[in-house]
């Protein structure tokens, strides 16, 4: 047997990225040891990160926290994770709780997230945790991510009122199709060399995070080129599986079903032609059965299995105080994270217009930044009125602008969800509020 056979798909792309970040640092006049490695499992099985682990890989990331609170109690405790991406003030304590090898969060682009992890850290006896600055670097308005000009504002914060927190460093995401120009990543390194500035940081303690498996090279020539003092730079594998040609389809789990060793493939969804979208497709079914637990619960679970806590809160929360308002709100929430939640290939395939794909992104940022409480306060002003004793005098006005914001949302999924023929629009959501 050949050893590439004997090693696995998985540790032999694996060993290809490294081969290629080392041979880009090289290229830089660096060490390969200069650029890290972080191996991103997102929906990928238990199965496949172990591969990775007994091939001699430590680093690893995930991008989904009800995902990486179920996968890493499974693995070897002396593996360095990394939290990537944009992480909910609600998610933070489950998460450190859960993950007590968290060696990093790559993600932290507002006060308000660096406090909650700090107050985290503190609460739970943690060591001091790393973390890095997200920073939109390619303009993109569905991206997580501080704006350029206020990274250093930012990174004062983590260092000066986030004692529980290291700040070592920047992170940014590059362009969706992984063709991310040169300027983005010399936008992040002339971010660094602000901020090492700002707060008096040694160049060389400062880490950079940016590049996944289709521009990563970019991103190390770009950090390294004339820069003596570059001591981190992260290259992500996207979702794990590198250079997707490199895994059998069998090894590729799906998300809705919480990602075990046996899920199908994300291209197998629709298994031939008389099982395509329109023809009692396995989405027509999914959707069909799921209708009846909106009735139910008010959120659905099963497509998007990492968004499921998410999409609930709607529910739990309107129960006690209004089952409707927590059902319609658990319905526009969970329909919203589930859509978004979906591969990008079968999304794709249920809105063909580019155009619709992200005006469903941008739906979705909207929708999450709205929790339960204020969804209720939006639907039903009187409800949690009760629980006040007395409201500022804008309150009212504040409860009017929040509501038509939430009934726009609403008619924004409905118009969306018209353009996607094989989701059916439910009653509930589109009738009155």
């Amino acid at each position: 047997m050949a050893a590439a056979a004997a090693e696995g798909a998985a540790a032999t792309a694996l060993r290809a990225v490294l081969g290629r970040a080392a041979k880009a640092a090289e290229r830089s006049g660096r060490a390969a040891e200069a650029v890290r490695v972080v191996a991103v499992g997102k929906t990928k099985p238990v199965s496949m990160v172990r591969e990775l682990y007994d091939a001699g890989h430590r680093c690893f990331g995930e991008n989904y926290v009800q995902e990486f609170v179920t996968k890493a109690p499974q693995l070897p405790e002396d593996i360095r994770w990394h939290f990537i991406g944009h992480l909910q003030s609600n998610k933070v304590k489950s998460l450190l709780a859960a993950v007590p090898n968290l060696h990093m969060v790559e993600g932290v682009d507002n006060v308000k997230i660096a406090n909650h992890l700090d107050r985290a850290v503190s609460s739970l006896g943690r060591d001091p945790l790393k973390v890095l600055v997200q920073v939109n670097t390619s303009g993109e308005e569905s991206k997580s991510g501080i704006d350029p000009s206020r990274c250093v504002e930012l990174a004062k914060h983590v260092k000066l009122a986030c004692p529980h927190l290291i700040f070592s460093g920047l992170m940014t995401i590059g362009m969706k199709d992984y063709s991310s120009t040169p300027e983005n990543f010399k936008a992040l390194v002339n971010c660094k060399l602000e901020v090492c500035k700002a707060i008096d940081m040694p160049a060389e303690q400062f880490e950079l995070s940016m590049g996944m498996s289709g521009d990563f090279e970019q991103a190390v020539a770009s950090s390294m080129a004339g820069s003596e003092d570059l001591s981190g730079l992260t290259a992500s594998l996207g979702e794990l599986h590198v250079e997707s040609s490199a895994l059998k389809d069998s090894e590729i789990s799906h998300p809705g079903n919480a990602f075990d060793d046996d899920a199908i493939a994300d291209d197998d969804v629709w298994d031939d032609v008389s099982d395509s979208p329109g023809h009692g497709s396995t989405l027509d079914r999914e959707w069909a059965h799921r209708q009846n637990q909106f009735h139910k619960m008010g959120y659905r679970d099963g497509i998007a299995e990492g968004q499921k806590d998410i999409a609930q809160e709607g529910f739990n929360v309107g129960f006690g105080q209004s089952v409707h308002v927590g059902y319609k709100w658990g319905l526009v929430r969970g329909i919203t994270s589930a859509l978004a939640s979906l591969p990008d290939n079968l999304k794709e395939k249920m809105f063909p217009n580019v155009q619709c794909r992200g005006q469903l992104q941008d739906l979705n940022n909207s929708v999450q930044e709205i929790s339960a409480e204020d969804a209720l306060q939006m639907f039903h002003e009187s409800i949690l009125r009760s629980s006040h004793s007395s409201e500022e005098p804008d309150a009212t006005l504040k409860r009017a602008t929040d509501s038509s914001r939430l009934q726009s949302l609403s008619k924004d999924l409905v118009i969306l969800l018209h353009e996607c023929p094989d989701v059916k629009v439910s009653e509930e959501l589109t009738g009155d509020s």
